[in-house]
């Protein structure tokens, strides 16, 4: 079977391997070039990188003549989930969300709809702020905080860095290091930047919430949790035998 997998989390890229090694032909797409870069190889696996749009999205399927699409893009990613359920819709191609189930209890810590209402309430309240939330929103954050809060942790490639400088992020306020934050680690950034709230998504366990949580717990600060975006897929799998199962059910 020709599947069309969008891997944005770890989950993704180990769903990719295991469909290859059960002799799916699978053609990866990242959005770039180091989420590209950790895929493991294998003969029935092809792969791309790069943003894309309904109208890539739809020339990439016919060109691998995609039987189902796989979405296994990080929670938040929510334009190109939405962008997946249209092209597959116009396409009558089958598509399967590949998800992390949520890991944050509504009773820990603040939560808030967005980033635009969680900075709002930060900016009401005096303290250092940690951002563990990545770099796609460091424009806006600095717009609605003063930057002398902020601090941030990401990834520590060019891309990355490129965006906090260009937000106007000193780089005294950067922890740029690859993931995945033990307990220990979480604890030595709160202390190093006198931290008084945390931010974070809800990226599952499998990206390490819970460190993040038992950390605020030990110091005593403020956990601020921007929750998920809601999106309608129709046919949601939390586990790579039920996207197996999935797909049985539908080709068999």
């Amino acid at each position: 079977m020709n599947l069309l997998l969008f891997a944005g989390t770890k989950n993704g890229r180990e769903l990719a391997l295991t469909l290859a090694e059960a002799g799916h032909d699978v053609h990866v797409s990242s959005a770039s070039a180091y989420g590209d870069s950790l895929l493991t190889t294998h003969e029935r696996m092809t792969s791309s990188y790069g943003k894309l749009d309904i109208e890539t999205i739809g020339a990439l399927t016919l060109e691998h003549k995609v039987q189902c699409i796989i979405d296994s893009t990080h929670p938040y990613a929510v334009e190109i989930s939405k962008n997946l359920l249209i092209v597959t819709k116009a396409m009558g191609i089958m598509l399967l969300r590949y998800e992390r189930k949520k890991a944050v209890p509504e009773e820990e810590g603040l939560h808030f709809s967005s980033m635009s209402s969680a900075c709002q309430y930060l900016d009401q309240h005096q303290g250092q702020v940690l951002f563990t939330t990545g770099v796609n929103e460091l424009h806006n954050i600095v717009r609605w905080m003063d930057r002398e809060r902020v601090f941030v942790r990401i990834l520590p490639i060019e891309a990355s860095m490129r965006l906090a400088r260009e937000s106007g992020i000193d780089q005294t306020h950067v922890i740029a290091m690859n993931p995945p934050f033990t307990l220990k680690q979480n604890l030595a950034h709160i202390k190093a930047f006198e931290v008084k709230y945390l931010v974070t998504k809800d990226s599952g366990r499998e990206g390490n919430i819970d460190e993040k949580i038992e950390a605020v717990k030990q110091m005593g600060i403020e956990l601020v949790v921007v929750d998920r975006p809601e999106i309608a897929f129709h046919h949601v799998c939390y586990t790579e035998e039920a996207i197996i199962d999935a797909l049985n059910e539908r080709f068999s």
